[in-house]
């Protein structure tokens, strides 16, 4: 059984519709098998934010880094104290 991604199933179904496919597209297989099927563009989120050098190291044929989570952590220290609501002020 074949099953289709959201992106394709879009596409199939709105055809004149610009579909812009998201999600692990880091991965130059699966991004280029969507632009395939017909998906107009693909968005690079964590690949991109990982490898701002993302399209040279591509086209060179070089490994791709991974995607450190911590750089989305919060950038402020703010306590919960600081964020109670005072009632009645």
């Amino acid at each position: 059984m074949r099953r289709d991604t959201l992106a394709v199933l879009a596409k199939r179904y709105a055809p004149k519709a610009m579909i812009i496919a998201n999600g692990s597209l880091h991965d130059i297989d699966r991004a280029e098998a969507l632009i395939g099927s017909g998906v107009d563009m693909v968005a690079l989120g964590r690949g991109a934010l990982a490898n701002p050098d993302m399209p040279s190291r591509l086209v060179a044929g070089r490994e791709l880094r991974s995607f450190d989570s911590s750089i989305l952590g919060p950038v402020a220290d703010i306590k919960e104290s600081e964020l109670a609501l005072r009632h009645g002020h």
